[in-house]
């Protein structure tokens, strides 16, 4: 071959695969072009994000003349997308490939309110609405008295070497406001003060309003992941308050009538185990357990071993970190298993749906068939805003009611063997009176427990003090 016709083979070669950079793309932005316009099978609801998606719009003329009509189709065509999430997941495998880290999603970092020095810290003055009733004065302080020697007595584990440190240490990739290290993902959390005083406020002045029925006001805070698992200088580089101090600044700010019960160094204790899921903000049963442990030592009751309940599993799980992360490859690899313990004196519940209809369900689920994103729902049947569960084996007329949010669902099982009657309350959906319930049940001990990001977000410590005092 001379020269001459290497030149215009070479040229021949190069004319073609021109063509195919040309054509190649224009055929791939053909064919997603027609999927997208394949209105039948857009999705109409994201199950990794827990949420519905944009709506196509309503036409008006005033929207079509100032441009709102064609944006809002805009937003509409690209939510709406044929298999969106699988995109989005491919998109973070195509990213990581690079070696590319996505340092935000979802805002910038900030900091928390500073914690006050407890030294300085005075408890909230509720005098104004405590009667004075000598006899309820003197059967409360008995009780606090046997609480607290219950608290001294050995606990039911036996340990017989120190448990292993599950500290994180790792430098890990920040998403927004979620946090990646070690396959698995954590949500910062912001200490505010103003919230945590009415969180007090209202706790106390239901204690107040109520203790001359006998009625007993717990509170459970349940650290969440990041207070547990990463270690203090980590928390610090990324603004995140320390939520041990936090949670002793609110046992501070509560009345004596308050009976505080606070899982954070037990749970310290005991981070090496699997107590929060690395795929979504909630911890796991075992979390929850560890919790009633320390709930059972205030109330003066002996907890049941773990041994002691059947043990369901439901692997496959992936939680709202995975969707809030826009799937990590980190944790798309790494899914979660939602264990779950039964309760022996009954399975049985019913509860009230937002739409006021009555449903029978069972306190633990089986949830083998539900989608990877909603398997925590085998507790208690999710978030609903009434719940009753009677336990046939206690006939004690004993009664409690749970106040909770999505963590509680894991925590009131292990409730059920100890009352003959629990009633659970969403403070997020509950539109009755707290105390025209406690007394039309006779129900003694209201618990609530709350999550420390809830008692972050004044809006959410605001439905919790209008029920609590209501």
């Amino acid at each position: 071959m001379n020269k001459k016709q290497f030149l215009k083979q070479r040229k021949q070669v190069r004319k073609k695969y021109m063509a195919l950079r040309v054509l190649v793309p224009m055929g791939c932005l053909l064919v997603m072009t027609a999927v997208g316009l394949m209105i039948p099978i857009r999705p109409t609801v994201s199950s990794v994000e827990k949420r519905d998606l944009t709506s196509f719009p309503e036409f008006s003329v005033g929207d079509f003349l100032d441009g709102t009509y064609t944006s809002n189709i805009g937003l509409w065509y690209a939510d709406t997308f044929p298999m969106r999430d699988q995109l989005i997941a491919g998109n973070t495998v195509m990213t990581s490939m690079y070696g590319l880290k996505q340092q935000q999603i979802y805002g910038d970092l900030k900091k928390g309110d500073a914690i006050p020095d407890l030294d300085e810290v005075e408890s909230v003055d509720t005098a104004s609405n405590q009667p004075d009733n000598s006899t309820a004065q003197n059967e409360t302080e008995a009780q606090t008295e046997a609480q607290t020697e219950a608290q001294t007595e050995p606990q039911t584990e036996e340990q017989t070497e120190p448990l292993k440190d599950g500290t994180i240490h790792e430098e890990g990739e920040t998403f927004g406001t979620v946090y990646v290290a070690d396959n698995r993902a954590f949500s910062v959390y912001y200490f505010n003060q103003s919230a945590a005083d009415t969180y007090a406020m209202g706790l106390s002045t239901c204690s107040a309003i109520l203790k001359d029925y006998g009625i007993t006001v717990y509170d459970i805070l349940a650290p969440t992941s990041i207070g547990v698992n990463l270690d203090d200088a980590i928390q610090e580089e990324l603004y995140s308050s320390n939520q041990g101090q936090a949670f002793q600044y609110i046992a501070k700010k509560m009345t004596d009538g308050v009976q505080v019960v606070n899982p954070y160094d037990s749970l310290r204790a005991h981070n090496s185990e699997y107590l929060y899921f690395g795929t979504d903000h909630h911890w796991t049963a075992l979390g929850a357990y560890y919790t009633y442990v320390e709930f059972a030592k205030v109330k003066g009751i002996t907890p049941h071993t773990l041994d002691q309940f059947e043990t369901l599993e439901f692997p496959g799980f992936y939680g709202t970190f995975y969707a809030s992360s826009n799937q990590a490859e980190a944790l798309r690899n790494n899914p979660d298993t939602v264990v779950a313990y039964v309760p022996n004196g009954t399975n049985d519940m019913s509860f009230v749906s937002y739409d006021g209809i009555e449903y029978q369900w069972n306190v633990i689920s089986d949830a083998t068939e539900y989608d990877e994103n909603s398997k925590y729902m085998c507790f208690i049947g999710g978030d609903q805003p009434y719940e009753e569960i009677h336990n046939p084996q206690i006939t004690d007329g004993s009664a409690c009611v749970v106040i909770k949010e999505s963590y509680g669902n894991a925590f009131v099982p292990f409730l059920v063997d100890h009352y003959q009657d629990v009633y659970v309350l969403d403070y997020r959906y509950y539109s009755g009176s707290l105390s025209n319930l406690v007394i039309t049940k006779g129900i003694k001990d209201i618990i609530f427990l709350n999550n420390a990001e809830a008692l972050s977000s004044e809006d959410v410590v605001s439905k919790i003090y209008n029920l609590a005092v209501s």
